[in-house]
């Protein structure tokens, strides 16, 4: 019984009775486990498949459910270099390790590879990353320079994740966590708006008051100092 497993693991979670199996069930049921499991006890959830396609599934089982979930996908293991080596996952990854750093999530989802895969420590994906505010006073010129300290591409007009464009007193990104590019207009040195809009049309989306720029680009220089994704965890807040 569904019910009766959910009332037990919440009941194992609060009293930190751990570790706890749960075997027999398929995706959705697990999805829904974890559901209650967040839900009931005010947690954080990271699951771990065994392959990224059962990772994916979950993922959608728990966003249908209600939760702010995400997928931490696998590096994309492309062997060509230069411009032809892709970015996609990359880009993602940086995208949820934000997320993460921020405590801005209920569960993250991933393949026992991804959560093998070493990645930037979380002060250097801090340090990397950039806060904008309506109304707020900065230059322009540092936020263009913290893009690309970043790891974002100047480009005439962006077409995905990862760029920025700049014409006048309008940048113009596409961060690698949004599924929608981000105007903000200055007026001088102050922040005049900031809103989401429709990269095709062009037209405005959403207002935003705050916004967190995330890094978009991996970094070669701190490959030594890599650490676990599962450093990023609260053990004690996390099941």
């Amino acid at each position: 019984n569904l019910r009766i497993i959910c009332n037990r693991g919440e009941y194992n979670v609060r009293k930190n009775l751990l570790p706890m199996g749960v075997l027999g069930l398929s995706l959705t049921p697990k999805a829904h486990v974890v559901s209650t499991l967040v839900c009931e006890t005010g947690r954080k959830a990271l699951v771990i498949t065994n392959d990224e396609a059962n990772a994916t599934r979950i993922c959608a089982d728990l966003v249908t459910m209600g939760l702010k979930a995400y997928l931490f996908p696998a590096t994309d293991r492309n062997f060509h270099t230069g411009e032809s080596r892709s970015r996609e996952y990359e880009r993602k990854r940086l995208g949820v390790l934000g997320l993460v750093a921020e405590n801005n999530y209920d569960a993250v989802v991933c393949s026992v590879e991804a959560a093998m895969q070493l990645t930037i420590p979380k002060k250097v994906l801090t340090e990397k990353s950039v806060t904008l505010k309506n109304g707020a006073d900065v230059e322009l010129d540092k936020v263009v320079n913290a893009l690309v300290s970043a790891g974002y591409v100047r480009t005439d007009m962006i077409e995905g994740e990862g760029q920025f464009a700049l014409r006048g007193s309008i940048l113009d990104f596409f961060p690698p966590d949004s599924g929608q590019p981000v105007r903000v207009e200055f007026w001088g040195d102050e922040i005049d708006s900031i809103r989401s809009f429709d990269p095709e049309s062009q037209r405005s989306i959403e207002n935003i008051e705050e916004i967190r720029i995330y890094p978009a680009g991996d970094f070669p220089e701190e490959e030594a100092n890599r650490v676990s994704f599962l450093d990023y965890f609260d053990r004690e807040e996390t099941i």
